[in-house]
């Protein structure tokens, strides 16, 4: 017999729920005895635990309507974003300049500058510069472009450009160095040699010019040899030719090259550039048709140094101990009559460069006998 464990009822052995209440027989048996009850519990087998399983769980899938909204939000933050940016323009508000461009020459003495607009700029202002002075300034320009109303004459200057936007302004532009003028600089010379007349005509960049005029002046007077350039190259052939359809000797060419030095007009500096002391590039006194006793020192040493002359010279500073002239030296052998200086194995011949008719190895009597400083170029 099967007893309820909830009414206690006595149900056949077979039977699964109890016949009086309908509870479930299953769970345990109690077996009735007169003397005392006693429970006892059916035993099921113990389930072992569960490895865990090696694959993930399914992840859940995202809903439209969620990703939808955070789209929507997203969308939103970017835009506030946009809307509350300060106005920033192109190019960190600083125009570009286009014209005149660095190391340009200007025909004009009206030039015409441009550069590159600024995004929402209210205007422009534009300063333009000779040898670091403010020469013209233009403010609140309303187009990125100015007409000079100014006339601008022959020379070198720097120009640059700064926006305004809002309240503020740029700062300003990088500088572009220009030149106005032609840009080509015909020069004639004339000159004598040996009871006759010579000509040459030159022409010579005008950019060529501005670039040497350009450079800072240094008591280094080696640096200004440029033997090497292009006209001084051009003008040194043009004497070499000369003198080969002369059948003239090396010692004559070189007097040749020196009567034609001798020719231009001696400046000082005073005078043509307002310094007390501006020594010259050789370009710059071909151009300039002269300069002082340094110019036209460093102009004759470079030309004979030139190829295809090609001729060993130094400069001479006299007196040493009190500098107050400047002459060149050409070395040449012992039959060469004048004064001369020995330096480093070689004879070197006076060669005065200011004035004309004065011949190899002539010398001023006021530089006779007075010490001299030799510099090897």
């Amino acid at each position: 017999m099967r007893y309820c464990p909830s009414c206690g009822s006595a149900n056949e052995d077979w039977a699964i729920f109890c016949i009086t209440c309908g509870n479930g027989l299953q769970t345990y048996q109690q077996t009735y005895e007169p003397q005392e009850t006693q429970e006892t519990y059916t035993a099921y087998p113990e389930i072992p635990p569960q490895a865990p399983s090696p694959y993930a769980p399914p992840r859940r899938k995202r809903t439209g309507a969620a990703f939808g909204a955070i789209l929507i939000a997203a969308i939103l933050i970017i835009a506030a974003v946009v809307i509350f940016l300060p106005d920033i323009p192109f190019g960190n508000g600083v125009p570009t300049l286009i014209n005149p461009a660095d190391g340009a020459t200007v025909d004009s003495h009206y030039p015409t500058f441009t550069w590159t607009a600024v995004s929402k700029a209210q205007g422009y202002e534009i300063a333009i510069l000779e040898e670091g002075d403010i020469l013209v300034i233009g403010g609140e320009l309303l187009s990125n472009s100015f007409d000079s109303i100014s006339y601008i004459e022959d020379g070198i200057y720097e120009w640059s450009v700064r926006a305004k936007v809002g309240d503020s302004w740029s700062d300003w532009s990088e500088t572009c160095v220009f030149f106005v003028g032609t840009s080509t600089l015909n020069r004639h010379y004339e000159w004598q040699f040996e009871g006759r007349s010579w000509t040459w005509d030159m022409m010579i960049p005008a950019s060529q010019y501005y670039y040497y005029k350009d450079q800072v002046r240094t008591y280094d007077y080696a640096s200004y040899m440029t033997e090497d350039n292009d006209y001084i190259e051009s003008l040194a052939q043009e004497l070499k030719d000369c003198a080969d359809n002369e059948g003239w000797s090396s010692f004559q060419l070189v007097s040749f090259t020196l009567a034609f030095v001798q020719s231009l007009e001696y400046t000082s500096d005073s005078v043509t550039t307002g310094y007390d002391e501006y020594p010259r590039y050789p370009i710059e006194t071909l151009v300039d048709e002269g300069g002082d006793c340094e110019d036209t020192s460093v102009l004759f040493a470079t030309l004979i140094q030139a190829d295809p002359i090609n001729t060993d010279a130094v400069l001479l500073i006299l007196p040493a101990n009190n500098p107050e002239h400047m002459a060149a030296g050409v070395a040449g052998g012992n039959g060469i009559q004048g004064a001369y200086y020995e330096y480093d194995g070689r004879n070197y011949y006076y060669c005065e460069t200011t004035g004309e008719g004065w011949m190899v190895g002539d010398i001023p009597d006021d530089y006779q006998y007075v010490t001299v400083q030799i510099i090897q170029v």
